[in-house]
């Protein structure tokens, strides 16, 4: 928490402005003395999945895979940031995590690796600048790190305006944290999103268009109902997998690793939107940060390791696709069709693994403020029906990604 509380202040009327990218300690602990922020972490891990109280002292150090909302910072049993987090009240010490104040760098579990908040007009002050304690309660010891929990973030779309697009269920408000996809995906709000410009609509960040209009596409004023299920998968035998990569880097892998996971749970391969692609590039180039935006969609969102290009081969590392399919497909019931925990957190598996889907396009960035990926796809459903994976165990799957490189 920061500041005090003053209930008798008068009600003040804020716009928001640009969004403000920054990073380190200090700078997060200047943005929560008047509002909070979004910023990314990494929570595929046993330390996150754990958690019940006390302040966080140890993460693996991984790559992040989660946007949260920081909401304050403390000093009592330790300096601390907390942190509202998108998976329930259920979780942690009531929705909330403390992480460890005062290490420098990236900060704990990569808090203060990137910023995000919006610029405020009008923005009132706090009483006082000294953080209010909040006590944490003490764990009881060092976590372990293994590997779990939820990744990126994913929207799911209801129509903004047509002229922007709002990052999923991590836009920081003067009132307090906002809960959405990567994503995770993972009891989340549904975020905001526009409706698409394109014959390709996408998804979650999952983002959820409207259907498109020939031959000169404009946004749409009416919203429809998503579709609530999907073609019934094929009984014959799985598809197989594409023929392989063409080289292209990025493209080839995101292609490829998305076609072999659909083709272990029977489903056809999608083929790349080079039209659409080239929008969703526009995008990723102009370093927009850990959100959701670009062409509408249903659109999935993760972190992105650079590779290509004078690096490491793109199709010898596990990519973004496994990222929105790994955990989200452990909450995923066969049976209904649907989410143990609701859309939000598997809205980035339903995006990937829908029969429904035909193409994909996808973008992605190396830039200051961190590397992403942003996919849209054409055009899933909510439930959609998908066979489970046959063929070979999901450890098997995932060494099949980058066999061969």
């Amino acid at each position: 928490n920061t500041g005090t509380c003053n209930s008798s202040c008068n009600k003040k009327q804020l716009s928001l402005g640009k969004t403000k990218q920054t990073s380190g300690e200090s700078s997060l602990m200047t943005v929560l003395n008047t509002q909070p922020a979004t910023v990314v972490v990494e929570a595929g891990n046993s330390v996150w999945r754990n958690y019940k109280s006390g302040i966080v002292s140890q993460c693996p150090g991984s790559q992040s895979d989660h946007a949260v909302i920081a909401v304050g910072y403390g000093s009592k049993n330790g300096d601390f940031f907390k942190i509202k987090n998108s998976w329930g009240a259920q979780w942690g010490d009531n929705g909330y995590i403390y992480l460890k104040r005062g290490g420098g760098g990236k900060g704990m579990c990569n808090v203060v690796e990137g910023i995000s908040y919006p610029e405020l007009s009008g923005s009132p002050k706090p009483t006082s600048n000294s953080p209010t304690s909040y006590s944490p309660k003490p764990t009881s010891g060092s976590p372990t790190p293994t590997s779990s929990k939820p990744s990126p973030s994913t929207k799911k779309p209801s129509p903004p305006s047509p002229s922007t697009s709002y990052p999923n269920r991590s836009t920081p408000s003067p009132s307090g944290p906002v809960a959405p996809t990567t994503t995770k995906p993972r009891c989340t709000k549904r975020p905001k999103t526009k409706k698409p410009m394109t014959t390709t609509p996408n998804s979650p960040t999952t983002k959820q268009p409207s259907p498109p209009s020939p031959p000169s596409p404009k946004p749409s004023t009416y919203d429809p109902k998503p579709s609530t299920s999907g073609p019934k998968p094929s009984t014959n035998s799985p598809p197989s997998p594409p023929s392989p990569p063409s080289g292209n880097g990025m493209q080839d892998q995101l292609i490829a690793q998305t076609n072999k996971i659909r083709a272990a749970h029977g489903l056809t391969p999608v083929t790349w939107d080079a039209t659409l692609a080239t929008k969703m590039q526009s995008w990723a180039a102009s370093c927009p940060g850990f959100q959701h935006g670009g062409p509408s969609g249903w659109q999935n969102l993760a972190t992105n390791t650079p590779c290509g290009s004078g690096k490491k081969d793109c199709n010898s590392i596990v990519g973004a696709a496994w990222m929105w399919y790994d955990q989200e497909e452990t909450k995923w019931n066969y049976d209904s069709n649907q989410c143990n925990g609701g859309w939000a957190t598997c809205g980035h598996f339903s995006n990937m693994m829908s029969p429904s889907v035909t193409s994909i396009a996808c973008g992605w960035s190396e830039c200051a403020n961190g590397n992403y990926v942003w996919c849209n796809y054409n055009t899933p459903t909510q439930t959609p029906k998908v066979p489970r994976i046959s063929g070979m165990s999901k450890a098997e799957l995932k060494t099949s990604l980058t066999a061969g490189y």
